[in-house]
């Protein structure tokens, strides 16, 4: 007795997981994610920064989602057009843990077109960081992209935060297959720690 009681707990629990595939960290057969998760290139969310002085852009990469809460499924291969500009002044960012909590976004010096960047050549060749990045083709998809500091087109400097801000900000969006933007996140440009 206490065999068939094995077995059909154990019956029970594949039927239950197998119901339950779809749930989790699994993957979706969808094609076309609906939400999307972005990391740095450390693999931390929300923590998207970059130095106007620096010498490397930030790296975000996309991982396309369906789904809610905790059934939520990963797309498989799933990648995206992005676009970035800027944040109006005053417009809030997650400034780390707590108790850093949300800070202002300030101004910046100049609003030229802000790149978003990718990993060696294919497009035109942007000259900050040493030629090791280009300017992803406005159509063109991608789960990897970088961001970097936007160039003052008259100097060709790095763009500074205006008298007066410490930082300002950047908002990147990205769209899926179908055009719909489905995920935004704020890359904030200053000198200051975190």
């Amino acid at each position: 007795m206490r065999r068939i009681a094995s077995s059909l707990v154990a019956s029970c629990a594949i039927a239950t997981l197998s119901a339950c595939g779809g749930s989790g960290f699994g993957t979706s057969s969808s094609t076309v994610p609906t939400s999307v998760q972005v990391l740095n290139g450390s693999g931390q969310a929300n923590d998207f920064t970059v130095s106007p002085v620096g010498t490397l852009p930030v790296q975000l990469s996309a991982t396309g989602q369906t789904g809610t809460g905790s059934n939520v499924t990963v797309v498989p291969f799933a990648t995206f057009t992005w676009q970035a500009g800027y944040a109006p002044a005053g417009a809030s960012f997650l400034r780390g843990p707590s108790p850093l909590g949300n800070t202002p976004c300030g101004t910046p010096s100049e609003k030229p077109a802000v790149p978003v960047l990718q990993a060696g050549p294919g497009g035109n060749t942007y000259p900050l960081y040493g030629g090791a990045y280009s300017i992803l083709p406005p159509a063109q998809t991608a789960t990897n992209v970088y961001i970097g500091v936007p160039l003052d087109p008259r100097t060709g400097a790095p763009v500074l935060p205006a008298t007066g801000s410490t930082n300002y900000c950047l908002v990147v969006d990205e769209a899926n297959a179908s055009g719909q933007v489905i995920g935004s996140q704020t890359v904030v440009v200053t000198n200051a720690a975190p």
